[in-house]
């Protein structure tokens, strides 16, 4: 049926074009210096990916497998690739992927309504005001393969920072002593909120950026990560300014994106940021909101511990995908030892192994069970 052969031509195009403007927008995050820009970049890539993951559902319910983009916004693309620096491109994008939804979802033919449902999200998500006329005609005759060559925003060694705010080489993130006044806390917090949230939202980035024929699905479930950091920094630095913060006499550290640039290949940088720093993040955030509720902030404290139930996901990710791209349960815990030894990041970390959020994270009891007999014949330091 032509009318069933175009509708699949056309949900992968849509696919292809969501794909692409993830790209696009990974590098407005690694060259937006603001971290309310970054955030905001952060928070339309998650978006992206979460309407891209149902496009691909669809795709697979109909067994179309190549992902594809039309002509017409291939070029547009390559055109806003080309001609604007990344952090002017969102809006761009915005425009074209908004107009396209819009365009599709004015559709109404009950033999692809799972599609238009699909077009309905995305025109609702991106929620700007556009008209489907604003959108070229779909050709599925005018559409072009996605190949991961396609022009993107080359990757920094560091990502921008805001100007005026020193890098920090001596301190690490030692609470005890901060935890004691409003403005150690607030410190505390805004470490958080850059040198974690933040870095790690950057390190998801530069994965979708620097591993282009990765998996999609592995790709969507970087931009979702993406856009979980972006949720958690954004929540961090409102709390930091409600606090009565002020951001020019912090300072910032690259030490989660210089961890992450150890490893080489695709699993180990998996292995090092989501599974060994986001691992055994588990087991301290548990301790962190014990601290601020201790100081009587429970505000902040029930903040991280919202924070919990993604970082179990973004973990989950990881142990997936090594497992995937190892091809084995021995080959897994290969890498995972080999980059806990490089990077001397102890398994599990020295706050007390958290065995429920473990086991959410896809760690095996076997694993726990190893996690816990380490950490108690571990010798006593002071």
């Amino acid at each position: 049926m032509r009318q069933l052969s175009d509708a699949t031509i056309r949900i992968s195009s849509y696919t292809g074009l969501l794909v692409r403007s993830i790209e696009l927008c990974c590098g407005a995050i690694l060259y937006s210096a603001e971290l309310k820009d970054k955030i905001s970049a952060g928070i339309f890539v998650g978006k992206l990916g979460y309407v891209a993951s149902l496009a691909y559902k669809r795709m697979e319910e109909l067994r179309f497998g190549q992902l594809l983009i039309e002509s017409s916004a291939a070029e547009a693309l390559d055109r806003i690739a080309r001609d604007l620096h990344p952090t002017e491109a969102i809006s761009a994008i915005q425009s074209l992927v908004t107009s396209i939804s819009a365009r599709n979802a004015s559709r109404d033919e009950i033999i692809d309504q799972p599609s238009q449902m699909v077009y309905e999200i995305g025109a609702t998500t991106f929620h700007i005001r556009s008209s489907p006329d604003q959108a070229p005609a779909f050709e599925a005759d005018k559409t072009t393969p996605y190949t991961g060559n396609e022009l993107i925003a080359a990757v920094p060694v560091f990502p921008a920072r805001p100007r005026g705010m020193a890098i920090r080489t001596d301190r690490p993130i030692n609470f005890d002593a901060r935890m004691k006044t409003v403005e150690g806390r607030c410190s505390i917090i805004h470490d958080i909120c850059i040198d974690v949230e933040i870095c790690a939202s950057e390190v998801c980035a530069m994965t979708v950026l620097l591993y282009r024929k990765a998996p999609l699905l592995l790709k969507l479930d970087m931009a979702r990560q993406v856009w979980d950091e972006a949720r958690h920094a954004e929540l961090a630095l409102e709390r930091f300014e409600q606090l009565g913060g002020e951001s020019s006499k912090q300072t910032y550290t690259f030490g989660v994106i210089q961890r992450w640039r150890m490893g080489g290949e695709l699993s180990e940088r998996l292995a090092v940021q989501q599974v060994l720093s986001e691992g055994n993040a588990l087991d301290g955030v548990t301790s962190l909101a014990a601290a601020f509720a201790a100081a009587g902030d429970h505000e902040t404290s029930r903040m991280f511990e919202f924070f919990t139930a993604d970082e179990e996901a973004h973990v989950r990710f990881g142990n997936r995908w090594i497992r995937q791209l190892a091809r084995s349960e021995a080959g897994y815990n290969e890498i995972i030892q080999r980059m806990s030894r490089r990077l001397g990041i102890p398994i599990p970390g020295f706050p007390t192994v958290n065995v429920p959020s473990r086991r959410n994270a896809g760690f095996t009891d076997h694993q726990i069970e190893l996690m816990v007999e380490a950490q108690r014949n571990r010798p006593i330091t002071h």
